[in-house]
């Protein structure tokens, strides 16, 4: 039994020894930074072994027996299974650590710019892997180690994030996009600001990625701290981008300068063959050149597509050469037009003979001026026959130039040796038919001589004799005739000058060009006159049409107009053709003008009413009644310059004009009246009486007394005035108005004074007996306030509608309120007979003191006056209503023995006051003495 239970026993301790071996290898086999994980399982373990077990033990005593194998045998196994219970917990915790050391290490081989996708499956992976670990164990146990893995991570981003970022501009992915032109622009597709904008979203996003989309396991900051250790590499790559399109948009700068040059070399100037062999080799050139632009061009990670660009390019030197070779046609068809027009033209006009005198010139100016053009067309037609040569090489050897002017030979050159000998033939042609034109130029000399006699004689008949002749009426019809007859003449002149250089021509003698001469010099001094006429007739119009309303403040233009014209009748007589009938008639109408301008100062009329108007121009100057003032013009006083110049117009319109402004400064008077009678409102105040009630008060009585008899001086001024007959019944009725209104403001003034002095005496019911005098005057005298409140307009005193009968109530009202005042006054004196010291006070100061007797406030102003050395008295602080001290100026105070009580009965209370003071300050006086007394 005993080696059984040894055996146990040795077996017991080999266990032990184990467990005690493993306890003692925890430090090695436990990674530190997982301590904290395991923190929980290693104190219970050790728990186990410091306190044991065993079931023989008492409460007591908690130490193993060894005497109790049975025990000992339940107390080993258990700790023997606690033991690999936390070797299999740090085993399992070793080899997750192990697992996130190799796939840490996988995550830094992969590349995070181009295999990100891959790169995050593989952080999700370890993710699982710590969010298992995290449930199983707390948070603030797994702080440290996560703490190691996220240093651990951090490491590996970093590297792959550095990796990344200077790799960023090769491996980000490649952009692609064509250059395209549109709307005459090189430029790209899509813009290079959409790529532009595409790569940095790529490189912000990259950029952005620690911190931001991934934080570890909780470790935002930490990761954020990447991006901003490497802000320089990130400056390096953003500048690194700007240069990638900058090189970009330097490639299209390049493209755009081919565009441009494309553009400029070409245009539609070309006008000669030179110019058309030019641009064909131009644009052979530019063929040449656009078909070595490459299809792509490579620029780092940016693949840009050249092939729609020299599409276009071609596409557009294409239409370049159709259009080249459009215009070379043009040219072909226009010279070769040109060409035969001029080739048919002149064979056609040297075909024809000349007869007549005309036509001989004609004819002779022709043969001149193909002459002339010979040369220059022939050198047109060898230019147009290379550009015909020109065209068939560039244009599919079709050329479909055809003229209908003329039917030509296979050989041009035949037609222009026809030309030459048509040119000689019509040289002696002419000289045949030199001789009969000469007979038609002498018939034509004797028919021009009669019809310059017959000129003369009507010439004679219709020129002026004298001025009686030309009135004004008449002025007009004459200026007429005679520019008809100018018109006449000149084509008489015209037709002589023409047949005399005809004449010349032929070394034949002429018309009569004396008396042709005489007469132009007859018809230009008359038309001049009749011009001068006719400038001076267009002025006075246009001044006539002028409205008399808007003209009237501008007499001197008149003046000025005479004086102008006279200057230029003088000028005339002068220089051009003496004191003839224009200068008479000008002269003789300036002079009723002149004469007349005192007659229109007058007229100014703008004082003017409608009547005056009427009796001057129906009246005297006997006008149509439809002439107003409204479209009375200068025309109408012109009509009538006769009757303005008489002495009896200029004194009935000074007459008038004297009465119209007499009238306007009474009627200007009446309106300021009108308007102050109408708009001036009375000035108010509000009064509040002790009970509460608000009562309105008309204020500032001097000044608007003194502005109604300022009126009432100005109407008596108006009254005056010899034109204020027709003004008089409304200058009656505000002269009544105004009267009565003087009255009632005077009444309504004392009434007022008379009122706010009683009421506070009667509303404090201190005179019973003329109360319901007072009352009813008060209730009358509210009544009107009422009125004036709602509408303060000064004019509505007199007005019975509102006011009725309102100046006898103020009489009444003045009489009751004097009544009141004089009961008022024997009321005062009996209230000095009761208290005698109200004799040193003035009957306002007493009316305040019976009225306000309650008020302590306000009595606190009256007691320097009622008594010789109190100034103040002190209320009880608790009680309002009761006196305790009383003060004097230096600032004493004394406390009143019996303190005296306010009421609404003044002279009862300042009876006691005084009575409580000399009682006060006897008792003091005694009881100084007795003090004096003891201290002797």
């Amino acid at each position: 039994e005993h080696m059984t239970e040894g055996e146990k026993l040795i077996r017991f301790g080999v266990v032990l020894k184990k467990v005690t071996n493993f306890y003692n290898s925890l430090e090695d086999l436990i990674i530190p930074e997982q301590r904290a994980m395991l923190l929980d399982s290693l104190i219970a373990f050790e728990k186990l072994i410091k306190d044991g077990y065993s079931s023989s033990l008492t409460k007591s005593k908690k130490t193993t027996s060894w005497r109790g194998v049975d025990d000992s045998e339940l107390f080993v196994e258990k700790l023997h299974a606690e033991a690999e219970k936390l070797r299999n917990e740090i085993n399992c915790l070793r080899k997750l650590h192990e697992k996130l050391t190799e796939l840490s290490s996988s995550l830094s081989a992969i590349d995070l710019l181009t295999q990100k996708a891959v790169w995050q499956k593989r952080w999700a992976e370890i993710e699982a892997l710590l969010n298992d670990v995290s449930k199983r164990y707390p948070q603030k146990c797994m702080s440290k180690w996560v703490h190691y893995w996220n240093k651990e991570f951090y490491r590996v981003l970093k590297s792959t994030y550095i990796g990344g970022l200077r790799m960023i501009a090769t491996k980000l992915g490649e952009y692609k996009c064509a250059l395209v032109i549109k709307d005459g622009i090189v430029t790209f597709n899509p813009p290079l600001s959409a790529l532009r904008s595409k790569q940095n979203s790529k490189i912000k996003s990259f950029i952005e990625f620690p911190g931001t989309k991934f934080i570890g396991f909780g470790a935002s900051e930490l990761f954020a701290q990447i991006p901003e250790k490497n802000s320089k590499l990130i400056d390096v790559v953003y500048k690194n981008a700007d240069g990638l399109f900058d090189r970009v948009d330097a490639l299209r700068n390049s493209y755009n300068n081919v565009w441009s040059n494309l553009r400029n070399d070409f245009n539609d100037d070309c006008s000669g063959l030179a110019d058309f062999e030019a641009a064909f080799c131009l644009l052979e050139k530019r063929s040449k050149e656009f078909n070595l632009i490459p299809d792509t061009r490579r620029i780092d990670c940016v693949r840009v597509s050249l092939f729609d660009f020299k599409v276009f390019l071609t596409t557009k030197l294409q239409d370049l050469h159709e259009t080249l070779v459009a215009h070379l046609r043009k040219s072909v068809s226009t010279l070769t037009i040109k060409v035969d027009d001029y080739l048919a033209s002149s064979i056609t006009t040297l075909d024809q003979t000349p007869f007549s005198v005309d036509e001989f010139k004609t004819a002779q100016t022709q043969w001149k001026a193909i002459d002339n053009e010979k040369k220059s067309m022939h050198d047109l037609s060898i230019e147009c026959e290379k550009q015909k040569e020109l065209l068939m090489e560039k244009g599919d050897g079709i050329v479909d130039i055809t003229s209908n002017t003329i039917e030509l030979d296979d050989s041009r050159e035949s037609i222009w040796r026809t030309l030459d000998d048509k040119l000689v033939s019509f040289s002696a042609k002419l000289e045949k038919q030199k001789g009969n034109v000469v007979n038609l130029l002498l018939e034509d000399v004797t028919k021009l001589n009669n019809r310059v006699d017959s000129f003369k004689s009507r010439w004679n008949a219709v020129k002026p004799d004298g001025i009686d002749d030309f009135c004004l009426e008449t002025l007009r019809s004459k200026i007429e005739a005679c520019v008809c007859v100018e018109e006449e003449f000149t084509r008489l002149n015209d037709d002589a000058n023409e047949l005399t250089s005809q004449c010349a021509m032929f070394s034949v003698r002429g018309p009569q060009t004396d008396e042709i001469s005489s007469i132009s010099v007859d018809i230009e001094k008359t038309i001049k006159s009749f011009a001068f006429l006719r400038k001076y007739l267009v002025e006075r119009e246009e001044l006539a049409r002028k409205y008399w309303i808007e003209f009237r403040a501008k007499i001197f233009v008149l003046e000025e107009f005479c004086a102008k014209w006279y200057n230029c009748s003088k000028e005339l007589q002068e220089k051009e053709f003496g004191a003839d009938f224009a200068v008479m008639v000008l002269e003789k109408d300036l002079g009723c003008i002149q004469n007349s301008l005192s007659t229109l100062n007058l007229c100014c009329g703008d004082v003017f009413r409608e009547d005056h108007w009427s009796e001057l121009l129906q009246g005297k100057l006997k006008l149509s009644k439809t002439v107003r003032i409204e479209n009375l013009t200068i025309g109408h006083f012109l009509s009538v310059l006769d009757k303005l110049c008489n002495s009896d117009v200029f004194q009935f319109v000074g007459d008038l004009q004297s009465r119209a402004r007499g009238e306007v400064i009474i009627r200007e008077g009446i309106q300021e009246l009108t308007s102050w009678a109408h708009l001036t409102e009375l000035q108010t105040t509000i009064y509040k009486s002790r009970n509460g009630r608000l009562t309105t008060l008309i204020k500032n009585w001097k000044d608007m007394l003194f502005e109604l008899g300022n009126k009432q001086s100005l109407l008596a001024t108006l009254k005056e005035s010899p034109f204020f007959k027709s003004f008089s019944d409304t200058g009656i009725i505000y002269e009544n108005k105004f009267a009565q209104l003087d009255k009632i403001l005077r009444l309504l003034n004392q009434i007022q004074r008379k009122w706010l002095y009683l009421i506070p005496i009667f509303s404090g019911g201190s005179l019973k007996s003329e109360e319901s005098r007072f009352n009813r005057v008060d209730k009358e005298f509210c009544n009107i306030m009422g009125i004036v409140e709602k509408d303060s307009k000064l004019l509505h005193f007199v007005d019975t509608n509102i006011h009725r009968d309102l100046e006898n109530r103020c009489e009444i009202m003045l009489d009751q309120l004097n009544r009141c005042q004089r009961t008022l006054s024997d009321f005062l004196e009996q209230k000095r007979s009761v208290m005698p010291r109200f004799y040193f006070v003035g009957d306002d100061d007493l009316l305040e003191i019976i009225g306000q007797g309650s008020n302590i406030s306000i009595m606190q102003a009256h007691f320097k006056k009622l008594f010789q050395a109190t100034t103040h008295v002190e209320v009880d602080k608790e009680s309002s209503i009761l006196i305790d001290a009383f003060g004097s100026q230096e600032g004493e105070s004394v406390a009143l023995v019996k303190k005296v009580e306010i009421s609404n009965d003044v002279e009862d209370w300042l009876l006691l006051l005084v009575d409580g003071i000399k009682f006060s300050l006897s008792c003091l006086l005694s009881s100084c003495l007795q003090e004096d007394d003891h201290s002797t």
